[in-house]
């Protein structure tokens, strides 16, 4: 699969593809559930924690035409979600580290 963009070497571009920010809202489907507050008892409440195929690609040009209608998840691992796929799976280091940095940054008055 080819992907052609050059945003992430734009300083100027920080979303594609997002919604526009928003409050965080959870609809319900009758007061009664609504007044109850559990985000979970909405019919319109969808949670994506469980079991998620994954494929682990080493560069972005390995990766499959996932668009394709003939497109198969046959062979893929399974991680549960939420987790992290590095130290699950074993591909590759963590993004995440705990290390603290000094960031040197100067002021313009």
């Amino acid at each position: 699969m080819k992907f052609n963009y050059n945003y992430h070497r734009d300083l100027n571009t920080l979303h594609v593809g997002c919604q526009k920010p928003r409050s965080y809202f959870i609809p319900y489907q009758d007061a009664d559930t609504a007044a109850e507050g559990i985000r979970g008892r909405s019919s319109r409440f969808i949670n994506l924690c469980g079991d998620w195929k994954f494929r682990y690609y080493p560069t972005i040009n390995d990766v499959d035409d996932f668009t394709n209608g003939s497109f198969l998840s046959d062979g893929m691992e399974s991680i549960t979600v939420p987790r992290s796929w590095q130290s699950v799976l074993n591909h590759g280091p963590c993004c995440f580290i705990r290390r603290f940095y000094t960031l040197y940054h100067t002021i313009l008055v």
